[in-house]
């Protein structure tokens, strides 16, 4: 979640302000596929279902 802030505090004053809202779920979302990949690449597929699934409720 530091790093979804970093980006979208870094993206923001390059972009009017209607576009943050549009842009802040889409960075949130590609940041969510990346480490669900990363998790499916590198852990064990039972701990990473469970993790994927804990991201799913947050």
């Amino acid at each position: 979640m530091k790093l979804l802030a970093f980006i979208s505090d870094f993206f923001t004053p390059m972009l009017p302000s209607y576009y943050s809202f549009i842009l802040s779920p889409l960075y949130s979302s590609l940041l969510l596929c990346f480490t669900t990949l990363l998790l499916f690449l590198y852990c064990p597929a039972p701990l990473s279902l469970l993790l994927y699934l804990s991201f799913l409720i947050l």
